[in-house]
């Protein structure tokens, strides 16, 4: 086995070691009626929608001292204590701030950063304080991301994710992802569903992962390179694809800004954003409002 399938290996264990079932907690108002015709290819947000979410986004996952002390001992770092630890997240949070101001001064609308650099950075700068004692090697930096993320913001498969999934790909649609996130949301689905997003089904063309493009959701340049990677690749026409988020700003105004259909996913009070101090977001209805992933492929004359 190459070190790098072993490194994806070890975090894959290392997810499905911290991680526990979570259920997704009704919002209140659910579905509403509807159904769609036409649509070939269907594209997921993963955070809120495809798997609950502990703080109901990637992005939002509180500063946890604990969790992170938790996480650097797990990577094979001495503890920092209670303050230290919350220093530890100041700097890791100023360095994000810091990298996102770079990033648009060169033109990034939505900035994402490499949560690697970030804390690989972090750690050197508390080791040249005298603040860290432990090697920082790569092994060591992926285990710390992962065991901080897993511990700061628990994910679990939403309830019928995979059925659905199944389901769509057995009907003939096109499956793909456009999703904030980092180099372990992808192990996710090894992780905890037992397949990788390829296995699956999802496209590569119809999957795009915001670490990897250095730009996050809802940046217009994301579903652009969405729409035009479906165009050409695989013959869809934006109007043939369904967009499927929790969040009205981040998943529906873009999606639909870009020409394609949309669908709420209301199934977690966690992760629901219904945004209505933006107007815009007020303003906006989804072609559909699911209560829960298993009614997906009714909706859409697939099942």
């Amino acid at each position: 086995m190459s070190r790098q399938a072993n490194e994806k290996r070890e975090l894959i264990l290392l997810i499905r070691e911290l991680s526990a079932p979570l259920e997704p907690i009704p919002p209140g108002a659910g579905a509403a009626p509807g159904r769609l015709a036409g649509v070939r290819a269907v594209i997921f947000d993963v955070y809120g929608t495809l798997f609950v979410s502990g703080s109901g986004d990637i992005d939002a996952s509180g500063a946890s001292p604990a969790a992170l002390d938790d996480a650097l001992a797990g990577a094979g770092f001495r503890t920092l204590g209670a303050d230290g630890a919350a220093r530890a997240l100041a700097i890791f949070t100023g360095a994000i701030l810091r990298k996102h101001a770079a990033m648009k001064e060169t033109g990034a609308d939505c900035p994402e950063v490499d949560i690697l650099e970030i804390w690989r950075a972090c750690l050197e700068e508390m080791k040249a304080g005298g603040r860290l004692a432990g090697d920082i090697t790569p092994r060591a930096v992926m285990r710390l991301a992962a065991g901080y993320e897993c511990r700061a913001n628990p994910a679990w498969p939403m309830p019928g994710m995979a059925g659905a999934l199944a389901s769509l790909r057995a009907a003939g649609m096109s499956l793909g992802i456009v999703s904030n996130a980092q180099f372990y949301s992808p192990l996710l689905f090894d992780a905890l569903v037992g397949q990788s997003p390829a296995e699956l089904g999802f496209e590569p063309a119809l999957t795009l992962w915001s670490y990897l493009e250095r730009e996050a959701k809802p940046s217009a340049r994301l579903f652009a390179k969405l729409t035009g990677a479906a165009e050409r690749r695989l013959g869809l026409k934006p109007d043939e694809m369904l967009f499927v988020g929790n969040d009205m700003l981040n998943d529906i105004l873009p999606a639909q800004a870009a020409g394609l259909r949309t669908a709420l996913f209301a199934g977690d009070r966690r992760s629901l954003r219904m945004r209505g101090d933006h107007a815009a977001c007020r303003a906006a209805k989804p072609d559909l409002v699911l209560g829960g992933l298993g009614d997906l492929p009714r909706r859409l004359g697939a099942g």
